[in-house]
């Protein structure tokens, strides 16, 4: 492995000069390898590591049981095979490597903060429903598919999140809630479940439904007031969308019981959040972004550009 392609997968070059990207792999490494899918327009390959003839020192094992690409299929966060150090080196150079496409040269070198938690940050999530094997499962779409794997447990996800979506999910099989499907539809079926946490341990759930024939789903009331017997949960929305793609909104959602909104602080700033509203996912480091923010403005024009890169 010679490189990194634009998502961070190891690259290597075969003897006929063919890019291959082979996910999971760490440069240096020596590698078995198979090619899954060629593209017919370039000169581009992607693989599948089969073995490690030569690890990486910066290789390490995940701490999450079911990270892609290294020990499963969720593929939130594909870099937790590698030490922390390099996951920042690497993502510092897919900054820099972006801004010199857009044509911003000056800017030479960044600096890196990564002074806040690597687990148990993330405030809120979004996550789809399915139904396997007759169970209504709550998770995400493998890797560069519409197939839905069951994420029971985020290692990064703040408390008590994974707690309550475990009971969504009982409570959903439970009544029996229908879990949207492309074929054969069903009418008013849950389709995705966006639960917020604020730094208190409070949490707001949205359920995002597809309509039945333009109206709220029947069930939709009852099992919402069923999410109250979890004491954390402080209020419930939903949201209809009726969209043939995978669009997790197209409507304002609406409130069934209790808050629609609850505090997050970032330092000594106290600001409001639903659970279908957008906040920086990582409440430790946003409030250093908008405290380096507050910093410049007097010195500086009063535009203050908030960017961020997965």
């Amino acid at each position: 492995i010679t490189e990194y392609d634009e998502e961070l997968n190891g690259v290597l070059i075969d003897e006929k000069g063919i890019k291959i990207s082979i996910p999971g792999t760490l440069k240096d490494e020596e590698i078995i390898y198979h090619i899954e899918h060629k593209s017919p327009h370039t000169n581009h390959a992607w693989g599948r590591c089969d073995g490690l003839l030569k690890p990486s020192l910066q290789r390490c094992k995940p701490a999450c049981p079911i990270a892609w690409p290294v020990a499963g299929a969720c593929a939130g966060c594909p870099l937790m095979h590698c030490v922390p150090a390099l996951q920042d080196e690497l993502k510092k150079n897919l900054v820099l490597q972006a801004l010199q496409k857009a044509g911003i040269h000056y800017i030479r070198d960044l600096t890196y903060h990564s002074d806040g938690p690597r687990t148990g940050y993330r405030n809120r999530t979004d996550l789809v429903a399915a139904e396997i094997g007759g169970k209504l499962i709550l998770g995400a779409y493998k890797p560069r598919s519409h197939e839905v794997i069951e994420t029971p447990t985020c290692r990064i996800l703040r408390q008590p999140l994974n707690p309550v979506i475990q009971f969504i999910g009982k409570q959903a099989n439970q009544h029996r809630i229908p879990a949207y499907r492309t074929t054969p539809q069903y009418a008013g079926a849950l389709r995705y479940v966006s639960p917020f946490a604020d730094d208190a341990g409070d949490v707001l759930v949205d359920l995002v439904c597809k309509s039945a024939d333009g109206i709220k789903p029947n069930w939709l009331n009852k099992f919402a007031h069923t999410l109250k017997n979890f004491k954390a949960i402080k209020g419930v929305s939903y949201s209809l969308n009726d969209s043939p793609n995978n669009a997790i909104r197209t409507e304002p959602s609406q409130t069934i019981w209790g808050l629609n909104r609850l505090p997050e602080h970032h330092g000594h700033i106290k600001t409001l959040f639903s659970a279908s509203g957008f906040t920086q996912l990582n409440t430790h480091t946003a409030a250093q972004i908008y405290s380096c923010a507050k910093d410049w403005l007097p010195a500086r024009p009063a535009i203050v550009w908030d960017l961020y890169c997965g």
